[in-house]
């Protein structure tokens, strides 16, 4: 059964920060479906001021924290998303601003998701 997780802006932002580069074709194509379904539109791009500057990202964090969204996740993906957590805890390389996604991940979203 799906799980639904609420992710805010600045969570599907950070979210690649969960993703491998490389990997098997598999898991690389869970990836590419994850990033297309939580990927901000022009509207929430917009919204929360998101910017590139210097090399860097930037945006609005309160208006980012305040854009969420519901997703529905199947069991392999949080299963996959946890195990990314896990290994980002592991090595001491959760940076601050991936703490709520991290978070929300560790505790596997709600039941009654659709897929």
């Amino acid at each position: 059964m799906a799980k639904k997780m609420e992710l805010s802006g600045t969570d599907r932002v950070m979210m690649s920060v969960l993703f491998p580069e490389k990997h098997d074709i598999t898991t690389m194509t869970m990836v590419q479906d994850l990033r297309g379904r939580t990927k901000l539109s022009p509207e929430d791009m917009k919204q929360i001021e998101l910017r590139g500057m210097g090399g860097k990202t930037l945006w609005n964090e309160e208006k980012a924290d305040a854009l969420l969204k519901e997703y529905d996740f199947s069991e392999a993906e949080i299963t996959f998303l946890q195990e990314r957590v896990e290994l980002l805890n592991k090595e001491k390389q959760v940076p601050e601003s991936l703490l709520s996604l991290c978070k929300k991940v560790r505790e596997g979203g709600k039941e009654g998701g659709k897929k």
